[in-house]
């Protein structure tokens, strides 16, 4: 990760002013100026950054017939979602969501929220995070209810990864390295999915890039 990160962080700050700049040159009399959360933006920034990392690092060990479309918006029944990463292949349909988070983790795989512990030079703080987990399973259910929607019958599988590898309970739907994807997504299910299928999931998929 080095200096990257950090780097971002600033030409994003950067940019924020600039916008504020601007709105405000744009405002007309008596319009109130357009409110800004710096903070929000960062935890954007290094999201964005966590999702393009680790689907470079999926590529690394990308194999023929693996499919990897990322940012997903798709709804079912009013029920509305995104995903990070989704991979196809003939072993299965797998969400992979992505969590960047800097600090130490607590928390058990059912509790509804974890908490995000840091501490810096000048102090420390504590957060709450939803937890993940319940996240990526409940995508899993509605994105195979979509696909049943639209006559498309795969099984769906999600789960987690975290860039720091800071997980806080060991869970099989936590992958906490390349090589814990690359075991999952790899490993001979039974399923062998055919080429007709495949394609099916991979097209709608790609009509719901965001």
């Amino acid at each position: 990760m080095g200096p990257i990160f950090p780097i971002i962080c600033i030409v994003v700050a950067i940019l924020a002013v600039i916008a504020v700049i601007r709105s405000v040159r744009r405002r007309r009399p008596g319009q109130k100026p357009k409110q800004y959360d710096l903070d929000a933006i960062e935890q954007k920034a290094a999201g964005d950054w966590g999702e393009q990392e680790t689907l470079e690092r999926i590529k690394s060990i990308r194999r023929k017939g693996d499919y990897l479309i990322p940012n997903i918006r798709f709804s079912y029944k009013g029920e509305e979602t995104e995903l990070d990463i989704l991979i196809v292949n003939r072993n299965g349909v797998f969400i992979i969501e992505v969590k960047y988070y800097h600090g130490e983790l607590f928390g058990d795989e059912n509790d509804e929220k974890w908490i995000e512990y840091k501490t810096f030079p000048t102090g420390e703080e504590e957060k709450f995070v939803k937890n993940p987990i319940s996240q990526v399973k409940w995508q899993a259910g509605l994105l195979g209810k979509r696909l049943r929607s639209e006559g498309i019958r795969v099984w769906t599988e999600g789960f987690v990864y975290l860039v720091d590898e800071n997980s806080p309970v060991n869970s099989q739907y936590v992958l906490n390295n390349v090589k814990q994807i690359d075991r999952t997504i790899h490993t001979n299910t039974g399923k062998n999915y055919d080429d007709a299928t495949i394609k099916q999931v991979v097209q709608w998929a790609k009509r719901q890039k965001r």
